[in-house]
């Protein structure tokens, strides 16, 4: 091969040198393999001027490529044979383009380190199988500490927990978890194709994966791990008639902003936005919201109707707990029923009446007797 000033740049910067492309004439001798682009030669350049970096960082910086993440490299501008309209003066690379270097290496060292799986202690037999399924990036870590715990994924009658996050932060985790396995284009690309056919990549795509999983298993094996604003998508994963919405709300909830005691949960304080915290902690102390407010919730923030949101209050958990004669309005039924209304500044359901075994009660006190 023949010298050439690329290559004589290279030799000056593996040795320490500082000098800009610009202003670099020398030629060299061919080193090892390709030339490294143009991203990864200017980065060492800069970290000779704040003091040499070692050795072992040097070669990992020139043998590092961009290549088949996202993309490629870049050739040096004015080297020999060069015809790429892609060809860039180093100097004149943008902070962006100059941190794809680094930002690389470290995801290399953390596959290399931190993704490794550790070899699995004796697995506990008795334990529930299970696998995990959805954000290839939130389960990471609780799969590998399930497996080092002895908990492999697999087995017979599993659960499938799929994991679920809001819609950008998995297309964001699909993305890194290729880009530090099997390689991927660049984000913007990659987006843009799934956009053109209207579609989500497998592994973000949550409602398929548990419609997956629940046509193998059955919806009593398929639990979603997932945020109260993906709730449509558990919904929709498990059916209507396999949910239910409760409630494990505290006496405290609907109580004025403040703090307080309980007997039994010591100093409470109640925020402004109805949260219930234990003093002094950043530590839930019960739910803030009572069941009444759960139903307006749902109403407001999902595509399902007060009729689907009374049936999962009521209905559903009444058939769960083989309560026959309530749940339902029916003759011979139990006279446990919940008014609700609908008005106010936001048009919602509020909750009016409760009437407990055919006595109407209005804020704990029976109001009148039932004729």
């Amino acid at each position: 091969m023949t010298a050439t000033r690329g290559w004589g740049w290279w030799a000056h910067l593996r040795a320490g040198g500082t000098t800009p492309w610009s202003a670099w004439s020398e030629a060299g001798d061919p080193g090892p393999g390709r030339l490294p682009g143009a991203a990864n030669l200017e980065v060492l350049r800069r970290l000779n001027e704040l003091g040499r970096p070692r050795p072992e960082l040097v070669e990992r910086i020139l043998a590092s490529g961009l290549s088949g993440r996202g993309r490629g490299d870049l050739p040096l501008l004015g080297e020999r044979g060069v015809l790429s309209a892609e060809a860039v003066d180093p100097g004149a690379l943008d902070a962006a383009e100059l941190l794809r270097v680094p930002t690389l290496l470290l995801a290399d060292r953390l596959r290399a380190e931190s993704l490794s799986q550790p070899e699995p202690v004796r697995r506990r037999w008795l334990a529930a199988p299970y696998v995990l399924a959805g954000d290839p990036w939130a389960t990471l870590t609780p799969r590998a500490a399930l497996f080092a715990a002895g908990r492999p994924e697999g087995g017979r009658r599993v659960t499938a927990y799929v994991v679920v996050r809001p819609l950008e932060q998995m297309l964001t985790h699909t993305w890194q978890r290729r880009a530090f396995g099997v390689g991927v284009a660049g984000w913007r690309p990659w987006v843009a194709g799934y956009a053109r056919r209207d579609a989500l990549p497998p592994a973000a795509d949550a409602v398929a994966a548990a419609a997956r999983w629940t046509a193998e298993l059955g919806r009593e094996h398929v639990h979603l791990v997932t945020d109260p604003s993906l709730l449509p998508a558990l919904l929709r994963a498990k059916g209507l008639p396999g949910s239910i919405l409760v409630s494990d709300s505290a006496a405290l909830a609907g109580a004025a902003p403040g703090r307080y005691r309980t007997p039994l949960g010591g100093e409470v304080v109640v925020e402004a936005d109805g949260r219930l915290a234990l003093a002094g902690t950043g530590y839930l102390a019960g739910a803030g919201r009572a069941l009444d407010e759960c139903v307006a919730w749902l109403v407001a923030h999902t595509p399902f109707g007060i009729e689907d949101a009374l049936r999962l209050a009521g209905a559903n958990p009444a058939r769960l707990l083989g309560e026959t004669d309530r749940g339902r309005v029916a003759v011979g039924a139990r006279a446990d029923l919940a008014v609700f209304v609908r008005g106010g500044p936001q048009d919602q359901w509020t909750l009016d009446t409760v009437i407990s075994a055919g006595q109407p009660v209005r804020a704990g006190v029976v109001v009148e007797r039932a004729r």
